[in-house]
């Protein structure tokens, strides 16, 4: 806009050959001048939306690889705790079978095979939150009432079933009940 002040004073001036003076030389040049300066700002713009842009698809494709990385990350864990329970999930299977054949199966068997399980597990950061018939202070971030009764945070509870976490992150919370409840604990 500047510049075309500037070209528009100027072909006036040569039009009329007396009207430039010194006055009107130094505003042409002082026009001149800001157009330099507005010419070189508007550069300075263009390059640092150029590189913005170039910032911006460099974070995506950042954004896509850390992604990608942590996908694969995840399956090779899925993997391993795969690979761990697969012998456990195959004698389940057989036991499974054999009850479908009208075959005995003992239950103790079964709860080996549960420990086996709970152990791969526990080897990847699960951990139970309470103990079956076990007496503990109610805690409403690990712990969820069954009664109807109302129950503040350190009340006296009875772990009905157990819950889980998995490092800070409770999964399942633990089924509590109050202990002067008349319901008969398994």
């Amino acid at each position: 806009m500047i510049s075309q002040f500037v070209a528009w004073a100027t072909r006036i001036s040569a039009t009329w050959p007396g009207s430039r003076t010194e006055a009107s030389n130094e505003a042409i040049e002082a026009m001149t001048g800001l157009g330099a300066r507005v010419a070189a700002l508007e550069l300075d713009l263009r390059d640092r939306d150029k590189e913005i842009r170039q910032l911006r698809q460099e974070y995506e494709l950042q954004r896509e690889q850390t992604l990608r990385q942590r996908n694969e990350a995840a399956a090779v864990g899925f993997e391993s705790l795969a690979r761990q329970l697969a012998p456990t999930l195959s004698q389940l299977a057989t036991m499974q079978a054999l009850a479908d054949m009208d075959r005995a199966v003992q239950v103790e068997d079964i709860l080996k095979l549960f420990e086996k399980v709970e152990q791969v597990l526990t080897r990847a950061g699960l951990t139970r939150i309470g103990t079956v018939s076990a007496m503990t202070t109610f805690d409403p971030r690990a712990h969820q009432r069954m009664s109807g009764v109302d129950l503040d945070d350190g009340d006296p509870v009875i772990i009905r079933f157990v819950g889980y976490r998995l490092g800070e992150i409770v999964l399942l919370k633990a089924m509590v009940m109050n202990p002067t409840a008349q319901t008969r604990v398994l």
